[in-house]
């Protein structure tokens, strides 16, 4: 078995790496679609990557900073998601409703 040196310097394992390219699929994919699933799913994906053994600590520190970012993020869409619901419920014109594709993503992940 190779020690972490070794590893890293032969790159990333592959789970790391897949887990890597999926986060940031999911974060392009926020842009488009502000939904409290995906905000979930990058939380656990920022949590798995900050817990990865090869990971150093100033990236654990910052995935642990961006999980907690993207749950409050998480918070203001399902915010949003039942004020719409509920003024949806109130009227029956054809207004257009502010909701999750009105909450802003982030700036920074830091």
């Amino acid at each position: 078995m190779q020690d972490d040196d070794e590893t890293r310097a032969a790159g990333l394992p592959p789970e790391l790496e897949r887990l890597v390219a999926s986060t940031l699929a999911l974060m392009t994919t926020w842009h488009a679609y502000p939904h409290p699933e995906i905000c979930r799913r990058l939380i656990d994906n920022l949590t798995l990557i900050a817990q990865h053994r090869l990971v150093s600590a100033p990236m654990k520190r910052v995935c642990a900073n961006a999980a907690a970012r993207w749950g409050s993020y998480r918070e203001e869409v399902e915010r949003a998601i039942e004020a719409e619901v509920a003024q949806a419920g109130k009227s029956d014109d054809d207004t257009e409703l502010p909701g999750p594709a009105a909450v802003r993503g982030p700036a920074t992940l830091h």
